[in-house]
């Protein structure tokens, strides 16, 4: 989304960022033309949306699981091209407003089943005060509207290892 793209880039602006590359490609290139470039990514996928729900009451209206297994499915494409992209050591962060395990953990494990020695989970316990109340096992972020008073989102933080 090219309005998206302005957004973010405001953003980037804002913050100071200087070692920043935006683009309005589609990531799913970046794997094959820039393999292991970049030491660090940030994939905020395209997701469901299921966590934006309080801001949106019609975000739930039209779901539908056949929606969400697309998605899905570009998700898988993404976050492979991502890895790939990813220099060995580097860190991908992989996030979604969602709060589906089809969209969030799902996607993380199979990234994992397609390069099993590669992908290492970091966890993210100590990211705030408490974060451990928000994360699951492998140490990803899953924060609930409900218990934090703010939208739903999904974070995991995966580290590159010699392929």
């Amino acid at each position: 989304s090219a309005s998206r793209v302005k957004v973010l880039h405001a953003n980037v602006l804002r913050m100071g960022a200087s070692n920043v590359a935006l683009t309005h490609f589609d990531g799913r290139v970046f794997g094959e033309y820039l393999y292991e470039t970049f030491d660090a990514i940030l994939l905020d996928a395209p997701c469901g949306g299921e966590g934006t729900v309080r801001k949106d009451p019609n975000a739930l209206k039209h779901w539908d699981i056949s929606d969400v297994t697309a998605i899905a499915d570009t998700q898988k494409d993404l976050i492979e091209s991502a890895f790939l992209a990813l220099k060995t050591g580097g860190t991908l962060v992989y996030s979604t407003c969602t709060l589906s395990q089809l969209e969030n953990q799902q996607i993380c494990y199979h990234l994992q089943q397609t390069y099993p020695d590669a992908v290492e989970f970091l966890p993210l316990n100590d990211l705030f005060p408490n974060a451990q109340a928000a994360c699951t096992p492998e140490g990803f972020l899953h924060v609930w509207p409900q218990i934090y008073d703010s939208e739903g989102f999904f974070v995991a933080k995966i580290k590159k290892s010699p392929l």
